[in-house]
């Protein structure tokens, strides 16, 4: 019997809180970051490494902080001191910024031009991947932020709260020539870790997300809708970020996210199905369908 992919929201209060399908066992995520104190409060990382105390270097815990793969699969250290200061922190979201590049094909993602935008593209601040936005969205390229964030959202729901994308690194995507549903070839990015992972699930939200904002950035860029740069008129775009707004999902349920970008779903609506890993109007044509309740 298969087990179906889909994970359910119970509430929704800072952020949506998740609870996965009692059914699924998660099995990828292994190396889940232990809580820890800080040895110094106010670090002087210019000197020797070995003056921190205590040396979390040989806990399996930070196992995957502190090595990383290049495309050609040659690893390479990190130490406690990356983790401590922030520079994990940095390192993934130059990994997203890779992919914004890739997909956007300019040298230099404009990220004050995008990061501060609507009410959910706000990639800032001491969690700029994985901190939720506020609202539905106000225009179609809010709405693929706020889809970036549920796609997190969802990931922590399948493999557990640590699960958190500014601290867990994924092996540097692949570049393959792939046929499109027209047999035309493009270049595109893939994931390399194993499915069913955290570090996939985190991939595949940065990947998708990249697509999804270079197509949707093109056509629907409204500078009404840039509170830093453009808006002028901020207090305008706060009324509309208000949490919960025209948001009806009373049946929230991530979808997918094996092998693939998570999506979120409305269980409770008769035209929104989960099939095959991926959010269907019906369940017509499709073998694995999560049952409507």
């Amino acid at each position: 019997m298969k087990l179906f992919s889909f994970f359910v929201f119970v509430g929704e209060n800072d952020g949506a809180v998740m609870s996965p399908n009692p059914a699924f066992m998660p099995t990828g995520f292994h190396t889940q970051l232990k809580p820890f104190v800080n040895p110094n409060p106010k670090p002087d990382y210019s000197g020797d490494i070995e003056n921190l105390t205590p040396d979390y270097s040989d806990d399996p815990a930070f196992e995957s902080a502190f090595e990383d793969e290049d495309e050609d699969n040659d690893i390479y250290d990190y130490d406690v001191a990356d983790f401590l200061s922030g520079r994990i922190q940095t390192r993934r979201y130059s990994q997203l910024m890779v992919l914004m590049e890739f997909y956007t094909q300019e040298e230099s993602f404009d990220a004050d031009k995008y990061w501060n935008y609507g009410c959910n593209c706000m990639i800032h601040g001491d969690r700029p991947l994985s901190d939720m936005g506020t609202g539905p969205g106000v225009d179609r390229l809010d709405i693929k932020c706020r889809e970036y964030k549920l796609c997190q959202e969802c990931a922590r729901a399948q493999h557990g709260e640590m699960c958190i994308g500014e601290f867990i690194e994924y092996r540097r995507p692949r570049t393959k020539t792939l046929l499109n549903d027209d047999g035309v070839e493009e270049t595109h990015k893939v994931c390399r870790n194993s499915p069913n992972t955290c570090e996939r699930s985190l991939c595949e939200c940065d990947l998708q997300f990249a697509k999804d904002h270079a197509k949707v950035s093109r056509v629907a860029f409204d500078p009404a809708h840039h509170n830093m740069l453009y808006n002028a008129n901020a207090q305008e775009i706060h009324d509309m970020c208000v949490r919960g707004a025209k948001d009806a999902n009373s049946d929230r349920r991530c979808c997918g996210g094996v092998s693939n970008a998570a999506k979120v779903y409305n269980n409770a609506l008769s035209q929104q199905f989960c099939c095959d890993d991926q959010v269907t109007e019906t369940s017509d044509g499709y073998k694995n369908c999560v049952p409507k309740e």
